[in-house]
């Protein structure tokens, strides 16, 4: 987060830009993104199927063929 001289503030996500006008906005915008990074998440289903334990494969199935 940066003060950008007379245009008001900035937060810098990577090449994005966000602006604000107040000091206190740009801080409650990186306030929920860290909240929103630090929340827990769940991974992805692959291909929506679970094992009997109810664990989602980490990796695919492979069929061996003799």
């Amino acid at each position: 987060m940066s003060e950008v001289a007379e245009r008001g503030w900035v937060v810098r996500l990577g090449l994005c830009v966000v602006p604000f006008s107040s000091h206190q906005e740009a801080g409650q915008f990186v306030e929920r993104l860290q909240q929103r990074l630090s929340a827990p998440h769940p991974l992805p289903l692959e291909g929506g199927t679970s094992s009997s334990d109810g664990h989602e494969a980490v990796t695919q199935k492979v069929e061996h063929v003799s």
